[in-house]
């Protein structure tokens, strides 16, 4: 017969095998699981990647065009400002040949006026009627 405390040793000894080999079955189930996920993230991690290139990509080509605009923006405020100026000019030139004309209306009514007097004193008594002499 096998002594009891040989049985009792031999015994712990399996069961600290079967311990080590359900930790090790546990070890190798946590790996196989960080494997199956670090693939998952390798993936994910490729296709963010790609997403990030993409927006890098549009990033840079809105831009470009932002430039464009603002270039575009400072064009149309200089002519806006060339339009605005020679507005001014007009609208002051317009002023000035008003003035100009309401002289000259005024010189023209004056000149006919007196025109008209030396006519009639040309003509004599008489010639108010407007008949020809």
């Amino acid at each position: 017969m096998i002594d009891p405390k040989l049985m009792a040793n031999i015994q712990a000894v399996v069961n600290m095998l079967r311990q080590t080999v359900s930790d090790w079955e546990t070890v190798v189930r946590g790996v196989e699981d960080f494997s199956q996920e670090h693939e998952k993230l390798r993936v994910r991690c490729g296709e963010l990647e790609r997403e990030r290139e993409t927006c890098q990509a549009e990033h840079g080509r809105l831009r470009e065009q932002r430039d464009e605009a603002i270039r575009v923006a400072a064009e149309l405020r200089a002519a806006h400002d060339n339009l605005c100026a020679e507005h001014e000019a007009t609208a002051r030139a317009l002023a000035d040949l008003r003035v100009q004309y309401d002289s000259a209306l005024r010189d023209r009514r004056s000149a006919a006026d007196e025109l008209a007097g030396i006519l009639r004193r040309l003509r004599g008594p008489g010639a108010e009627t407007g008949a020809p002499t």
